[in-house]
């Protein structure tokens, strides 16, 4: 899609870009969805190693360690800087990646 689009004038490329996002969004947004047996497939192997990373969390997270029990408890992982001169660090909720990664409405098989 790419390769095709960039041999295109910029003109044509916004066209159809705006036509692409439209039809992209009214299948997101639509009642109807299609999935096949390798999406359920995939979709059954990213639940499953969803859980195992989960459980795995909730187990370090009520086992003993040195660390404060606010970090013990709060069921995120956290981004350790590479030095001091990074503060991009933050919490990383999995059960919100997870949400907003989930697709809405109903599957036709």
């Amino acid at each position: 899609l790419l390769d095709s689009l960039s041999a295109l004038n910029r003109s044509e490329q916004k066209l159809l870009c705006t036509v692409f996002q439209k039809a992209t969004e009214k299948v997101l947004g639509g009642e109807n969805r299609i999935e096949t047996a390798q999406d359920r497939d995939l979709n059954q192997f990213e639940e499953s190693l969803y859980q195992d990373i989960l459980a795995e969390m909730n187990r370090a997270a009520d086992a003993p360690t040195p660390l404060p029990s606010k970090i013990r408890k709060s069921r995120k992982l956290s981004v350790v800087p590479k030095s001091s001169a990074d503060k991009s660090a933050g919490p990383i909720d999995l059960e919100a990646a997870r949400r907003n990664r989930a697709p809405k409405g109903k599957f036709v098989h």
